[in-house]
This record gives structure tokens, sequence and C-alpha cells, in this order.
């Protein structure tokens, strides 16, 4: 077997690669305490402790760094927290900077699905675009639904109250109808009663005819008493009179943004192996998809 021989020059190399590498780690660990240093002492004005009116006479004159690329290290300490720094150590400042000016939501989006350690710049300045795009469209969707769902619970409403008030006129004539006929019964009672109150002797018209015709009327008026006061009771339904709205839209758009993190947070789990959280995201989703196998079955009448 031939013995490899290795050069002076690539052992050189080699060392060198590993301190280059090294290095650039642990300056890159120290870069978000230098954000947080130079954002406290913009906020608290301690510049002027050392003697300068503004703080980008104290960043170039003491640091050499150009306010404009302090800007950003403060905006970067303004807008992540440690644990956000810290799982982005290995990046440069452009694009630790590009993923500050990010929302929350879009940043997730972004650090789950692009390999921000490996792309270039360019390459992540496109996705961010194509992402921010994307959530663009997606939040118009939303937008467009919601104002379709909003203008026909509008319509919905204005129906209903218009048939609230049909049915109320229709109720209060039936009321009316109802207290006229009691008026009508209490009336022909007392002429009933009169007409059986008259002593006998002293009666010389026969009034049975009259009474059994004050009777008659009075079992009609009775009836027709019973008859208002049912159509008083019973209410007409409502949805009878009320115009079917179109939610496919909106069905379109939340089944849409449901699946899309749904996806988002399966491919978060999936780039996670070995986090120490990795079976609590696990049980977590599986408890998520347990609750709406739940209630999807109430909907089915399954349970």
């Amino acid at each position: 077997m031939s013995e490899i021989i290795v050069s002076a020059d690539y052992t050189r190399a080699v060392a060198l690669t590993r301190s280059i590498i090294a290095n650039a780690q642990a300056a890159q660990q120290s870069l978000y305490e230098v954000c947080k240093g130079l954002k406290e002492m913009r906020d608290g004005k301690l510049y002027k402790e050392l003697g300068y009116q503004n703080f980008a006479d104290f960043c170039e004159n003491e640091t050499g760094i150009k306010i404009s690329q302090a800007k950003k290290y403060v905006a970067i300490a303004d807008r992540m927290t440690d644990e956000t720094a810290s799982q982005l150590a290995k990046i440069s400042t452009e694009k630790l900077y590009m993923l500050a000016m990010l929302d929350e939501p879009t940043r997730e989006a972004v650090t789950e699905t692009v390999d921000v350690e490996s792309v270039t710049v360019k390459e992540l300045r496109e996705q961010i675009s194509r992402i921010e795009s994307e959530n663009a469209d997606l939040g118009q969707k939303l937008d467009a639904a919601k104002e379709s769902i909003d203008s026909k619970t509008k319509q919905f409403h204005a129906a209903l109250a218009s048939k609230d008030a049909e049915i109320e006129e229709v109720r209060s004539g039936w009321k009316r109808r109802s207290d006229t006929l009691l008026e009508k019964i209490r009336m022909l009672n007392e002429q009933i009663k009169e007409l059986e109150d008259r002593p006998i002797e002293h009666d010389v018209v026969d009034h049975t005819e009259e009474l059994e015709a004050l009777r008659d009327e009075l079992d009609a008026t009775n009836a027709a008493l019973a008859d208002a006061q049912k159509q008083l009771a019973e209410r007409p339904m409502v949805q009878d009179a009320l115009p079917v709205t179109d939610t496919t839209d909106a069905f379109k758009a939340y089944l849409s943004a449901a699946a899309d993190s749904m996806r988002r947070l399966l491919e978060f789990v999936a780039k996670r192996p070995n986090d120490v959280n990795h079976a609590l995201y696990l049980s977590r989703i599986d408890g998520v998809l347990n609750l709406s196998n739940t209630e999807l079955a109430k909907l089915k009448g399954e349970s």
C-alpha cells in the first residue's frame, strides 16, 4: 500500500481553513452583542457622556462603523429577539438585516422554507419577494372573502329586519282582530244575560229565537277568536323569506389558509428532528388533528 504524502502547504491550508471558519463563527456570534450595544448607546444617548453630540459621530469616530451600517445593526437588535438571532447566528449581516426587516410570520415562513445559510443575498431577496407576494395574494383573497361575507351578512340582517317588521304587522292585525272579537263576545254575553234575566210573567214577547240567534253568534265568535289567537301564537318561519348566502369563496380562502399553515407547520417540525421539543410538537399537531376530526364528526352527525 503506497503511503500518502501530505505537503506542508496542504497541512497549512487545512489548518487555516479551520481557523477561518472558527473565527468567522465567533465573530458572527458576537455580532448580535454589537447590535444590542449600539441600540442601548443610541436609545440612552450615552454617546453624549463621551462628548459626542450625535450617534453618527460616536459610531464613526469610536467604532469605525459608518452610520448607515450602524443603523442596520440597531434595526437588527430592535426587531429580533436573542433566541431568533441565536438561531441565525451563522448568516451574514446583510441577510440578518433583511430578515430583521420582515414581520414575524413572514420571517418564520422564510426561515422554514429557505436555507438562509446556503443561499446568496440575491437569492434570499428573491425568495423573500416570492413569499411576500404569496402572502399578499392570500391576504387579498381573505380580505375579499371577508368583505363578501360582511356584505352578505348585512343583506341577511336587512332581510331579517324586513321580515320581522312584516311578521309584526301580521301579528298586530291578528291582535286587533282578537281584541275586537273579545269585545263582541263580551257584548253578546251581556245581551244573552239580559234576555235570560227578564221575568217571564212580565215579558209578553217570546225571546227564544233571539236567544238562540245570539248563542249561535256567540259560538261563531268564540270559534273565530280561537282561530285568531292560534294565528297570533304561531310565528311564521323567518328563514322562508331570507336570501341564501353563497359562502363558497370564503370557504376556499379559509381552506387555502388552513392548508398552507399546516404545510408550513409540518415542514418546520420535519426540519428539526433533533429539536428537544420535537415530541411535544408532534403531540400538539396530533391534538389539533384529533380536535378537527371530533368537530368534523359532529358536523357529519356521527357523534
